[in-house]
């Protein structure tokens, strides 16, 4: 009989406990401070030379619009090409020129082998952001 309160006893404890580490998550959740996130208004398009692209050194043209498709200028563009089924990136880290009107051109664009390669574009300015996610097949 002893052993049965115990158990009982042990099993309430666990529950408040529980409930408390519960509460407790919740509320860790909750921030007092606000921080207002970056809104994806800025649209972003890219073409790419030559086409379709090669192993080796190629370029990225790149036009960022505004939400009512108007060039903006002075962007922090990046680009990121990876190649997935090989789980790696390229060699080089392209440089991104502001060519004006919008226009960015990212160079070079460095393809280390034949595949299927993913290029990620994000543009921000300020709390307006754009990013485009394109996929190409390199021969």
């Amino acid at each position: 009989m002893k052993t049965h309160i115990t158990l009982r006893f042990s099993l309430k404890r666990l529950m408040a406990a529980a409930v408390a580490l519960l509460l407790l998550s919740a509320a860790a959740g909750c921030s007092s401070d606000t921080e207002d996130p970056v809104k994806e208004t800025l649209t972003v398009q890219v073409t790419i030379a030559p086409d379709p692209p090669v192993v080796g050194k190629n370029t990225l043209t790149i036009q960022v619009t505004d939400a009512a498709s108007l060039p903006v200028a002075g962007v922090t563009v990046t680009v990121d090409a990876t190649m997935p089924a090989m789980g790696h990136g390229s060699n080089d880290v392209p440089v991104v020129t502001d060519k004006g009107g919008g226009t960015y051109e990212a160079t070079p664009l460095t393809f280390q082998m034949a595949g299927s390669w993913q290029v990620t574009v994000k543009a921000t300015n300020g709390d307006v952001a754009g990013e485009k996610v394109t996929t190409y097949a390199v021969k």
